[in-house]
C-alpha cells in the first residue's frame, strides 16, 4: 500500500469478543446482582406503599384498619411476611426468578373483587430498575473485556 497505512492486529478484537461471549454464555453473577438490586427496590416500595410504577397503592378499608391489631397505618404489612417473604431463586445462566412463596401474595397483587380485595401490585420492574439492572450488566460485561 502507497502512503501511510496501519495494520489492525485482529487477535486482540478476538479475544475481547471470546471473552464477551463466555460472559454472555455465563450470567449467573450478573442475575445474582440483579436479585439483589430486586430486594432493595422492592423493599424500599413496600416502605414507601407505592407499585413499580409509582403509584401509591389503595388505602386500606376503615373496616379492616379497625380490625388490624398492630401495623394498622400500614399497606400490605401486617406481621412483614409478605415484604420478607420476597426473594429470588439461585439464577442459571439464563433466568432468574423473582418473587414471594405467600400464598397470599397473588391475592394482594392481582386483587380479588370477590372478596373486596383491590390489587396493590409490588412485583415489578420500574424504569429505576432498569436502569440499575442495564448498568449492571454493562459492568459485567465490561469486566469480561
Amino acid at each position: 500500500m502507497a502512503g501511510a497505512s496501519v495494520t489492525v492486529d485482529s487477535r486482540e478484537i478476538d479475544a475481547g469478543l471470546r471473552a464477551l461471549l463466555m460472559a454472555g454464555q455465563h450470567l449467573q453473577p450478573v442475575l445474582r446482582d440483579i436479585g439483589e438490586l430486586l430486594l432493595i427496590s422492592h423493599r424500599d416500595r413496600f416502605e414507601r406503599e407505592v407499585s413499580p410504577d409509582g403509584e401509591h397503592w389503595d388505602l386500606l378499608t376503615i373496616k379492616y384498619v379497625q380490625e388490624k391489631e398492630y401495623n394498622y397505618d400500614k399497606i400490605l404489612v401486617l406481621d412483614g411476611y409478605l415484604m420478607d417473604g420476597l426473594h429470588y431463586n439461585p439464577p442459571t445462566d439464563d433466568t432468574l426468578e423473582f418473587g414471594s412463596n405467600e400464598v397470599y401474595a397473588a391475592t394482594h397483587q392481582f386483587g380479588r373483587p370477590d372478596a373486596g380485595i383491590v390489587a396493590r401490585p409490588f412485583l415489578g420492574v420500574s424504569l429505576s430498575d432498569e436502569a440499575e439492572i442495564l448498568a449492571a450488566v454493562y459492568g459485567y460485561l465490561q469486566g469480561a473485556v
